[in-house]
């Protein structure tokens, strides 16, 4: 796999880009190479792409977020076809992708600066396909800012807007009484009763060990359950499902992968189907909307209650925590995480994985995630796609690694593996980890734990 085919599967990964960029033709637009003058930048920087510099006797232009971006020499690229459409169905947040000629030189993340009418856009993603193309990303905020870039590069900002939907959701349990560790299924029905066609994507969130496009909570006696797998995915193979008025679609769904049901009684259940509606006509595979479908529904779990059933469920002592050393990155260095989980049981505990520390592959990001990213304390998860994974051959498959009472396990890893929505930009950061795939005995095998917060900063 290449990496731009990389680069794509992991956006297909949180749901935001489902499938192959949008096509939108663009006439030839070249930029050309000239001379960068040290007071011709002070002033007014031309528009066009300039490689990003770390010498600071250089001039600088601001970026979005009011930091300063050093200029090195204006680069030469031909731009053969380029894209700005919306992220959010707020439409404030875009993306832009260029797509040149190959150039080696282009393939670092943050090898170039975008400069439209004063302001600088740092190169947040690239790939290249054969060494026949070379894509540079931005991301870029605001609407005047996107209509801007867009009338540079000759092309329309690509908005979302609402598909006008109306449906009717319900989740159907395949019986009315399940023995208790029985596998429960479940039918997701969705019915359109308005009068507009809809299409949306069914799968992009499936190549995992459970269907991540569905999302479940669940209450039994009072106390919310314990979600037994994990929400990380690898993308998946995804098609468009359309829904004529009347129409109806229909899928089943194991909720064993998220909940045990080993104790008898009633399950409060609500479920959730994430919804990415798809443009009509040139643009077939665009999402124009994100939105979930909901339903609550009961499953029943007859039999009597587990020797270990008890009102409080199962408290396992072990632990997650997380370290940056040290805790000021500057940002063009990797940022070593060191994940330790601990063990406070009597006896000893596993851990499932590929390495604990760093290699090209990134084995050691396996059952390791990064859930929640912040910046700068403002509200909203930054995390974008988990590293890819590709398992030499060689390797035979994952090994247990064993945490004997009363000690740790390190898994060292670069954070930077991990992709944000616009990229590790300087700032000061609150991660939260989570580890996957422990087993403490044959009833509890697969189980996760959550970190604090892990604290640093990255500078220019």
């Amino acid at each position: 796999m290449n990496s731009r085919d990389a680069h794509e599967r992991s956006f297909g990964r949180v749901g935001r880009i489902q499938s192959l960029r949008p096509c939108v033709a663009l006439s030839l637009l070249i930029i050309t190479c000239v001379g960068l003058s040290h007071a011709g930048l002070v002033n007014a920087p031309q528009d066009g792409f300039y490689w990003r510099s770390t010498d600071t006797s250089l001039p600088t232009v601001a970026a979005q977020d009011g930091s300063g971006l050093h200029l090195g020499g204006k680069c030469g690229v031909k731009v053969k076809e380029a894209y700005v459409f919306s992220q959010d169905n707020a439409n404030s947040n875009f993306y832009v992708s260029v797509r040149a000629p190959y150039d080696a030189k282009l393939d670092t993340p943050s090898a170039t600066v975008l400069v439209v009418n004063g302001t600088g856009y740092r190169q947040s993603g690239s790939g290249s396909s054969h060494k026949e193309t070379s894509y540079l990303d931005f991301h870029v905020e605001g609407r005047n800012k996107a209509e801007e870039i867009a009338a540079y590069l000759g092309v329309k900002t690509r908005y979302r807007h609402h598909p006008r939907h109306c449906l009717l959701t319900r989740f159907v349990p395949a019986k009315p009484n399940f023995e208790p560790g029985e596998d429960v299924w479940v039918t997701l029905r969705i019915v359109n009763v308005g009068s507009n066609t809809v299409s949306f994507m069914k799968g992009g969130r499936n190549r995992a060990p459970r269907d991540n496009q569905y999302a479940f909570t669940a209450y039994h006696r009072g106390r919310q359950v314990r979600d037994v797998g994990s929400n990380g995915h690898f993308g998946g193979i995804s098609v468009a499902k359309t829904l004529k008025p009347g129409e109806v679609f229909e899928d089943k769904v194991s909720l064993s992968k998220w909940f045990a049901f080993d104790r008898r009684g009633m399950y409060q259940v609500t479920g959730t189907y994430y919804l990415a509606f798809l443009e009509s006509g040139d643009h077939p595979w665009q999402t124009i909307w994100e939105n979930h479908v909901a339903g609550e529904f009961t499953v029943r779990v007859k039999g009597e209650p587990t020797a270990r059933e008890g009102a409080g469920g199962l408290l396992v002592p072990v632990g997650v925590t997380g370290s940056v050393k040290p805790e000021i990155v500057k940002s063009d260095q990797p940022i070593p995480l060191t994940v330790t989980v601990s063990n406070g049981l009597p006896s000893s505990v596993y851990h499932n994985t590929f390495a604990i520390e760093p290699n090209e592959w990134n084995g050691e990001s396996c059952n390791v995630s990064l859930v929640d990213i912040r910046r700068d304390g403002k509200a909203g998860n930054l995390y974008l796609a988990r590293p890819e994974m590709e398992v030499p051959i060689t390797v035979a498959g994952m090994g247990r690694r064993e945490i004997k009472r009363r000690e740790t396990l390190s898994i060292r890893t670069d954070a930077r593996k991990w992709k944000l929505r616009d990229g590790w930009l300087p700032g000061r950061y609150s991660v939260t980890i989570r580890v996957d795939g422990i087993a403490v005995d044959a009833r509890t095998n697969n189980f996760s734990v959550l970190s604090e917060p892990v604290r640093f900063r990255i500078v220019e």
